[in-house]
């Protein structure tokens, strides 16, 4: 089993600032930032609004890193305080803050290698000088434009960008930060300014605009900023990035080995530049952000370099002509606006397994629409005449996403031609695009199930105690059973549950040390063996629209543990002593040792029962209640086994609500042991009374759990309204099988 690597970058500051009681403060939640980021190598104040931010004790980036040099808070608003290390790379930087009971959602903030500023500052600045590159930082209010001055020669480069998108988060189709950028300048017998270009959503940036505009005359320029809809809200907030600074359009080729000699960037005009890997840490199937620059301003956008462990090629045949690639391999590719198709082979034995997939406008960013077409050898094909017959498989989309993939097994032995086109006829817009040839091989994704909806889940861990988390698996040709485990995590020991065959939920339990540091650990689950392959990763929503469709995700190869204080409370849970049978019922006993002083009510639940067991959701525990039982019932076809468990519980305070993951107990789940024979009679309304007379069948030997001569009862359940019986409850005396 290979570990994955993992590092920790938690920014903190020693001031004791915290007003709130680490025993009642909430999970924090940031809904809003301002100004959206700040520059490479300064402190920037970022205002955050959200919920349950009172214990403050720092940030958490992954991939990258920041110090803390303050913060106040007040109700539900904060001032965080930021340094952005010299050099960091300029983009996106993924930021969670973190506090003694929690860490908040995923945000992310922009960090630009130019000065920044306010918006009415930079209008009163004037004319922006492109040769120095300038940040505007601005938010656009309902019908608002904001407009900027450029001065700029004949032939001279102005590059613009917005982040906003990027930087919002909307988990409910809320005010939507979807804006547009539009160039008016002067024009050749005009003479009012003319509108010379309007950009809207830009693939590869989550909808933000971007342009580069070559001046035919000299003067001034207007830049404009505002919202597609006419809408806004002044939390609609940006970032503008002004300048004669390049732009990476492709990367060639795309993917590679870390120590790739020979990688280039491209740039507006279709000229290639050399691109420094330089000395970075990376795994396979990571996306390295790398700065760039054409010997002028540097980009305020990094350009990606995939990792991989495969062989990295690039297109060499011009046309429609077959090139043999291997497997695995993955193929770097520009298609000119004039070409009908790029033709590729691959040799493959019958019953091989071929994953074919086709990364272009999703994950690089490419103008390119295409489809994937894979044919399948003609039975008269020779070695030195391939022909080829029917398609086993063409897609121009891969769940709901537009890069195509194609998986099938070989019918025959022989050479398989795999066609790449564009969804339009030519003319099309040229662009780069990466084929990704992998064998077919069985996969378990697994992930950790949210406990709340939008909140992608943190486990926490009370210091001395426990937490869990249910673990969700995606299985791709593999319906066994899934073994896991966590890597190592500091002051913190795990136990995990596999996942059984045929299902696609396990758990994994987690115990703090007594003397365990507060704080967030980063960790990631490993698995699989030489049959299977296991991958782990978290998808963070930032943006959602219509229908609950995410439109900005973020996704990061692992999830957080959050070690808190010792809870003011003891909760355990009591399991039956006897099997769970089908068509039975069973009580979960919960029961709580307050701390002095701690009244809140409970709510309980469970995150996920075994397969055909329901679990009663609406028990709860009130301020003075120190137990309460939890129906299960199990129907006929209830899975039969050994099944583990969890129980959420919730409790508000001051700070917000709190949610625990209890430690895993284990239920028994049976066969059911007797039939009975219900006697078909009826009553009239009034008066009327009966005998009824039931037979009881044992079906199977007693449970060892039960003993050799267990006791039993009949009891009588569901009367109807106004039906009485006052010996509804015997005991059943067994003659062999039946009584």
């Amino acid at each position: 089993m290979t570990p994955v690597r993992t590092s920790v970058c938690i920014a903190a500051t020693a001031m004791a600032w915290f007003i709130a009681d680490a025993a009642t403060a909430g999970t924090p939640i940031v809904d809003h930032i301002d100004p959206v980021g700040g520059r490479v190598g300064e402190t920037v104040t970022l205002v955050v609004r959200g919920r349950n931010l009172g214990d403050f004790s720092g940030v958490e980036c992954p991939g990258g890193s920041v110090r803390v040099e303050n913060w106040t808070h007040k109700n539900n608003r904060g001032e965080l305080t930021l340094t952005i290390p010299p050099d960091a790379t300029p983009g996106l930087l993924p930021l969670r803050l973190v506090t003694d009971t929690g860490v908040s959602n995923l945000r992310m903030i922009s960090v630009t290698p130019f000065e920044v500023l306010g918006e009415d500052a930079a209008r009163e600045a004037g004319e922006v000088d492109v040769e120095s590159g300038l940040t505007i930082a601005g938010a656009i209010r309902p019908r608002e434009v904001d407009r900027f001055r450029v001065r700029l020669n004949a032939g001279e480069r102005l590059s613009a960008e917005i982040v906003a998108m990027r930087t919002h988060y909307t988990p409910n189709n809320q005010r939507i930060n979807d804006l547009l950028l539009f160039v008016d300048g002067p024009s050749e017998g005009v003479e009012a300014d003319t509108r010379l270009v309007t950009v809207d959503d830009a693939p590869g940036h989550g909808t933000d605009p971007h342009l580069t505009f070559i001046a035919s005359r000299s003067g001034v320029y207007t830049v404009g900023v505002r919202h597609a809809m006419w809408e806004g809200h002044p939390e609609n907030n940006y970032h503008l990035h002004l300048g004669d600074f390049p732009r990476a359009v492709a990367v060639r080729p795309s993917s590679g080995p870390i120590d790739h000699g020979d990688v280039r960037w491209v740039d507006a005009d279709g000229d290639e530049h050399p691109l420094s890997l330089g000395s970075i840490f990376a795994d396979p199937g990571d996306d390295v952000p790398i700065g760039i620059h054409d010997g002028g301003l540097p980009s305020p956008t990094p350009a990606s370099f995939r990792v991989t462990g495969v062989v990295s090629l690039e297109r060499t045949l011009p046309g429609p002509k077959d090139q043999l690639v291997p497997v695995p391999c993955d193929v770097s590719a520009t298609m000119d606006a004039d070409e009908e198709r790029h033709r590729y082979t691959v040799r493959l034995d019958k019953g091989d397994g071929l994953d074919v997939r086709v990364v272009a406008f999703d994950g690089l960013g490419s103008p390119l629409d295409l489809k994937l077409n894979v044919l399948r050898p003609h039975p008269k094909a020779t070695p030195k005449k391939p022909r080829f017959a029917k398609s086993v498989g063409n897609n121009d989309e891969n769940g709901g996403r537009p890069d195509p993939r194609v998986v099938f097994n070989a019918p025959l032995d022989g050479l398989y031609r795999i066609e790449v086109m564009p969804f339009l006829r030519p003319p099309h817009p040229a662009g780069d695009y990466r084929l990704e040839v992998r064998p077919l091989r069985p996969s378990v994704g697994l992930t950790l199930q949210n406990y709340q909806r939008d909140e992608v889940h943190a486990v926490v861990v009370p210091r001395g105690g426990s937490g869990t988390a249910r673990v969700i698996a995606a299985r791709n040709r593999w319906g066994e059973s899934v073994t896991f485990e966590s890597e190592s995590i500091a002051d913190v020991a795990s136990t995990a549950h596999d996942i059984p065959k045929g299902q696609n939920a396990g758990f994994i339990q987690f115990d703090a040390e007594p003397d365990a540091s507060l704080g967030v650990r980063r960790f990631a689950l490993v698995g699989g063996d030489d049959r299977y392959d296991v991958t782990f990763s978290q998808v963070h929503s930032l943006v959602r629209v219509a229908n609950r469709r995410d439109l900005f995700t973020h996704r990061l190869d692992h999830a957080t543990i959050v070690v808190v204080p010792e809870l003011p409370f003891g909760l355990r849970i009591v399991p039956p002593t006897t099997p769970l049978l089908r068509d039975g019922e069973k009580d979960l006993v919960v029961e709580l040792d307050r701390d002095d002083g701690f009244k809140a009510a409970m709510s309980l639940r469970s995150p996920g029962n075994p397969p055909g067991v329901a679990v009663n959701n609406g028990r709860h525990l009130a301020n003075d209640q120190t137990a309460v039982s939890i129906p299960m019932t199990a129907n006929g076809k209830a899975a039969v086994g050994r099944w583990p468990m969890t129980i959420i519980t919730r409790w508000g305070g001051p700070g917000g609500p709190r949610e625990w993951a209890v430690p895993v107990f284990e239920i028994d789940v049976e066969e059911r042991l007797f039939e009975v024979e219900w006697p078909s009679t009826a009553l009239v309304a009034g008066n009327d009374s009966g005998v009824f007379s039931i037979k009881v069948r044992r079906t199977r030997d007693w449970p060892a759990a039960f003993g050799d001569d267990p006791s039993c009862v009949v009891r009588l359940r569901g009367l109807p309204g106004g039906a009485v019986c006052e010996t509804a409850e015997q005991p059943l005396a067994f003659d062999g099988d039946t009584a």
